[in-house]
């Protein structure tokens, strides 16, 4: 499996809706350059990135760059109406990119929705992966992939989302791993407050947390699909927007080393 990083790995960097903007935010380009760094062949550039806003001059120039470097592209889109699906679809196409990653918001009305514009994803040879979120649970994902049963579907497969439906990874991975196309890879720690009345869920660097590694690597090898690994973080607001994203590269560091060790990439 071939691990890279994205535009989630460095949210702090990129900025987050609500708190202090970094004074240089981390661009699509940097985010070649970072790949190229940890000589990492894959970049996913998500929503919080959104391509869809960038002109063909600029998505030319950063497929070049991609190609100069030796990195592919998979892309992340905030939602499965066709009108954002067809308009990443052309982004794809100028990164020659062969995943898109989407999030079901709505579960109203799916099924409609993705059989309109399945057919423009076979046409494109483009993965159209869903990613696992709160709005279905992992069984309700895994019927709507075996009733559609399409070879251009598969699944995003997050190892933290499902916390959202009270869905620990082991059901998650039983549900889904055989539909997976792309793991989004985040580690996290559950933590009493300290006055001890409940519980928080806190991003950690990947291996420091609870996210049983072997084990995925295991389900996911399992299936017969080709897949992807991206790093993503949750690292905590640090006080300062400078001292957060200084915080949040050294995870990354981290968290790269480790998925290194735990995948063989190819």
């Amino acid at each position: 499996m071939k691990v890279g990083i994205g535009s989630y790995s460095y949210p702090w960097a990129v900025g987050r809706p609500g708190y202090p903007r970094p004074g240089d935010p981390l661009s699509p380009f940097d985010l070649v350059d970072e790949a190229a760094a940890y000589d990492l062949h894959l970049v996913q550039i998500a929503d919080n990135l959104p391509l869809v806003e960038m002109e063909e001059d600029g998505l030319r120039r950063l497929a070049q760059k991609g190609r100069e470097n030796e990195i592919s592209f998979e892309l992340g889109a905030g939602d499965v109406r066709p009108k954002t699906l067809r308009s990443y679809l052309e982004v794809a196409r100028l990164l020659e990119a062969r995943l898109l990653r989407a999030i079901v918001g709505d579960p109203g009305g799916v099924k409609k929705q993705l059989e309109e514009v399945l057919p423009d994803f076979e046409r494109a040879d483009v993965v159209l992966a869903l990613e696992n979120h709160e709005a279905l649970s992992a069984a309700e994902l895994a019927r709507l992939l075996e009733d559609m049963d399409h070879p251009q579907l598969g699944i995003c497969l997050d190892t933290v989302n499902s916390l959202g439906r009270e869905e620990p990874l082991r059901e998650v991975l039983t549900q889904l791993a055989p539909y997976a196309v792309n793991v989004h890879y985040k580690d996290y720690e559950i933590e009493r407050y300290p006055s001890k009345l409940g519980f928080r869920v806190v991003g950690r660097p990947a291996g420091e947390g609870r996210i049983p590694g072997e084990l995925l690597r295991e389900k996911v090898e399992g299936n017969d699909r080709e897949v992807s690994v991206i790093l993503e973080q949750w690292p905590p607001f640090r006080g300062t927007i400078e001292w957060t994203v200084r915080a949040e590269s050294r995870w990354v560091k981290k968290s790269v080393g480790f998925l290194r060790d735990l995948f063989s990439e190819g």
